[in-house]
Formats: structure tokens, sequence, C-alpha cells
């Protein structure tokens, strides 16, 4: 009994489908997807509000196809600014190289894009606020959790600094390069982390808006770079030499000495200033039973290629529709094992692409960059060559395959696996849209010159209904059906042209299956098998 006049305190108990620890744009990502399915969903932050301010400054056409199967394009249209790429130059100023993306839109928006993070965050933030399954939770700490067979406790300590307890099938720990969750499931990140650190300034400059809208200079006296992110904002970054402090690099006379030579300093305004290090790391393992690492806190990558934060999307994109399946009584839990299989090789891709961006970037010794100079003066006497350097260089960014994991086995069907781009559709009275407005959010059944409605028997549609499938007919580019209809050719290409063919895409919009009206019913029984289906 307690004493006279005490009272006993009760713990505070909730109860959700998934708690996601980190709400940053990982984990604000992943529980709007998972709220939209009906999925009811908690997200934890440690810290007192959303952090306003510049960090990522890259965004790809990936993370914004993501972003707009939420609905989310027009609140965010205003803070997605410049298309990105890169002119790498040597201490003379030369070119070394330009990473040129102009024309590239696989996913329907260009290939890079700058953006402001701070704001995008915020409009996520908003957009949770409405969910009806999503609840948001600012000062809550997640400081221990236990999982069996049935789900997952975890304890949290609130604003008040009381314990409360969450019962979920599911965390997802989305918490960043020290999470907590990692550290509770003992995983240890794998790699190398950076010898010296980076001091980033971010400015608003409204003088410096002449040349290319990102810079590298790769110069062993002081490798840097600069990044115009909106039309008055601009950021620097500078690599640390051996023997300088923090004060040193972050007094106001050290940066202008830094930024004087390319603008007008009397008219910059500092708003951030800061040393960092980053990190070339992957986790042993994104899984332990019930427990899932997304983001950071599954791997980091060096700032070079931008692909940290979109990484992190894509880790969304692939678990969010397999824990949905699973949840809702449609799958087994085997199939969240494919999660990781299905993002790691292309995760170590990225990261082997910042790498070696990179090494051309800082090197410190003038042999070293002499050397590379050299080369690269070499290969832009073949104008091919360089090409086909930077063809290689950048690949990992480009369209990719599953060779394995949850689709139907790539010996059914050639399709199986394949990614689908995101083309301009004409529509039949003339006017256009992206394809994912036709596709919808969710599993879809995509008919190449046929009418999955009519082609399809009815416990095969029935099939694919089940999985929240909708489907949708699409003509050829040189046919005359009344369906819409892809100008750029993309789709044909990716049909082959084969008309009557059928594909069931998932919503991370990989090909799940595909079939003809003759081997619908093997390639769905296939499916099912990749999807690890009940019933």
């Amino acid at each position: 009994m307690p004493a006279s006049g005490q009272v006993k305190s009760k713990l505070k108990k909730l109860e959700c489908d998934v708690v996601i620890a980190g709400s940053g744009p990982v984990g604000m990502t992943l529980a709007l997807q998972l709220a939209l399915e009906g999925i009811d969903t908690i997200v934890l932050e440690k810290g007192h509000a959303i952090l306003r301010e510049p960090r990522a400054v890259g965004i790809d056409g990936e993370s914004l196809r993501t972003w707009q199967a939420l609905g989310l394009m027009e609140a965010l249209e205003p803070y997605i600014h410049f298309p990105l790429g890169g002119r790498y130059l040597n201490a003379k100023g030369e070119e070394l190289f330009w990473l040129n993306y102009e024309g590239q839109e696989p996913c329907g928006f260009p290939l890079k894009q700058s953006f402001e993070q701070g704001e995008t965050d915020y409009v996520l933030a908003n957009e949770l606020k409405k969910q009806k399954h999503a609840r948001h939770f600012f000062d809550h700490e997640v400081i221990g959790f236990t999982q069996n067979d049935g789900g997952v406790n975890v304890t949290v300590l609130d604003e008040q600094d009381q314990q409360m307890s969450i019962q979920a099938q599911f965390l997802v720990g989305c918490d960043g390069g020290r999470s907590t969750i990692r550290k509770i499931l003992g995983v240890e990140l794998k790699g190398e982390t950076n010898e010296f650190p980076w001091l980033v300034i971010d400015t608003y400059d409204p003088t410096f808006k002449s040349g290319p809208m990102a810079m590298f200079f790769c110069d062993p006296e002081r490798p840097g770079m600069t990044l115009r992110i909106s039309e008055n904002q601009r950021r620097w970054e500078w690599m640390s030499l051996p023997g300088e402090t923090p004060e040193q690099m972050l007094d106001e006379q050290f940066i202008r000495r830094l930024i004087e030579p390319f603008t007008d300093f009397n008219q910059v305004k500092i708003f951030r200033k800061r040393l960092y290090n980053f990190s070339a790391v992957i986790a042993e393992r994104w899984q332990k039973d019930r427990v899932f690492l997304a983001g950071d806190a599954a791997h980091m990558t060096p700032p070079f290629a931008g692909q940290g934060l979109n990484a992190g999307i894509r880790d969304t994109r692939n678990l969010f529709w397999k824990l949905v399946l699973v949840i809702k009584g449609l799958a087994t839990p085997d199939l969240l094992e494919t999660y990781e299989l299905e993002r790691r090789d292309h995760t170590r891709e990225l990261l082997d692409f910042a790498i070696k961006l990179g090494e051309q970037i800082q090197p410190l010794q003038p042999e070293l960059a002499e050397q590379r100079d050299r080369r690269f003066a070499e290969l832009r006497k073949d104008p091919e060559a360089l090409n086909n350097y930077i063809a290689d260089l950048t690949r990992p960014q480009g369209i990719r395959s599953l060779p394995s994991g949850a689709i139907a086995a790539t010996s059914q069907h050639p399709l199986n696996g394949q990614y689908v781009q995101q083309p301009r559709m004409q529509l039949p009275d003339g006017s256009k849209c992206l394809l994912d407005e036709l596709l919808g959010q969710g599993f879809c059944v995509l008919g190449f010159d046929c009418d999955p409605d009519e082609a399809l028997p009815a416990e095969i549609i029935a099939s694919c209904r089940k999985l929240g499938a909708r489907t949708v007919a699409i003509g050829s580019t040189h046919g005359t059906s009344p369906w819409p209809h892809d100008p750029s050719g993309t789709l044909d290409e990716l049909f082959g042209g084969e008309s009557g063919t059928m594909a069931l895409v998932r919503p991370d919009r990989f090909i799940a299956t595909a079939f003809n009206r003759r081997q619908c019913k093997k390639g769905m029984e296939a499916l099912s098998k990749g999807l690890f289906l009940l019933g």
C-alpha cells in the first residue's frame, strides 16, 4: 500500500499497429504511407519540435515520386527548386568532369533537385496531423523494448519524464545515425568514418547566382563545394585540414576568406555554420524479428552523391506495403524478410558511388591530385570514353531491377522485378498526366494494349482486388486504342511492344508478376509464393 497522502502512479499504456522512432523525413514518410492504408501508427520524437533548418539539400526523383503518392507535391512545390548536376573543377579551375542530369526524369521529376529540408519536414508534419490513423508525439524517447511472437512492447519516456508503454505489432527505428533502436538491438555498423570533418555554411546571398548550380573544388589546398539551394540560399562546404581546430574554422573571418573569392561577402548573411563528419557504413542487419531499421539508422552515406536522405525514403517505400499486407493478414511475416534483401545491395552501390566521388574531391597530396588531373585530361580527349566513365560512375542512380525478393521468379517472365518508370501519359481527351495518377497509390494491374478487366478471368481479378489493386489499360504509342498512351515510348520499350501483356505493379513500382491471359493463373500462383500470401 502507498504511504498516506501518496497517489500510486498508473503506467500509461497505448496500443497501435506500428511504432516509428524518429520523426525526420524518413520516419514521417513511412508513417504517412502506413496511415493512408489504415494502419494505426505512432511516431515518437525525442526532440521538442520539427527542426526547421537546412540539412540535406538534394532530393531525387524517386523520393518525389513517393511524396507524389502521398498527395504532397502541391504543398511541397514552393520548397523544391533547381535541377542539380555538378561541375568538378581542379585547383586551376579546369573542369575534370560534369555530372549533367539535364533531361533525365525517369520517375517523372528531375533526377535530382535542390530543396529546403526544414520546410519540407514541416509540410510532412502538418500532413501527419491530419491523419486519422497516425499520432505524433514530441518529447517522447524510446528507452527500451521487448518483443515476442505477439508483438513489441515499447517503453517510452514522455515529456514529463514519466515512463509509458506502447504495445505494437512492429517497431521501426528511423532515429538516425545514433539510433537508440539499433543500439538496443545490439546491431553494429560496418564501414569507415571520414578522416577530416567538413565545415558547412548556409547563407543568404542575393548576389552569387551565376555559374552552375553546384561546383566541387577538387583542390588539394582546400577541397570544397558550393550549391545553390533556392533563389537566395546557397550552401558552402569546406574540408578541414590537418591541425585546424573547430574554433578556427567557425570563426567568421576564416569563413570570409573561404567565400570572398566567389561573391560579395558584404551581401552574405550566414544563418547556419557547423562542423560535421560523415561515415560510409551499413548496419550488419536491418531486421530482428518485429523490429526494423530504416534510413540513417540502417546506413549512412557520404554526402558527395546526395543519397543519404533519398536512400532512407526508398527504404520506407519498400517496407510500408509489406507491413500493410502482414498487418492486414494477407501475407505471412516471411514477406518482411525481403525488405533488407531488396534494399541492401542498392544501398551498397550508392554508398560506393559516393565514396568514388569523394575520392575525386578530397585528395590532399599534390601528387595524387596531379595523377587525377592527368587521368581526366586523357578522358576529355575522347568524349565517348569520358561519357562511359560518367555513365558507369552514376549507374547506381539509374533505374534498377530486382533479381529476387517479393516478386514472382524472374524465370517466369522477363518483366518480373523490373521498375516501371513514370512518363507523362497522353489521355484520350488530349490532356496529360503522370503515370502514377492512373496507377494510384497501391498495387495496380497494368495492361499494355489490353484492358485487364476484360482480359482476365474473374477469379484472377478478385485475387488482385484482395491486394487492393486497381486495373488500368494503356495503349501503345503508335496504336489506335481508346486508352492513355506514353508518347515517349518508355512503356512500349518496357513491355517490348507485346500487346496483351499485363503486369501487377507493386506500390513501390516494381513489377511483382507479369503475364498474358494464357499465363495469368501460373503468374499469380508464382506471385503468391513471392509475396508469401495467405489463402
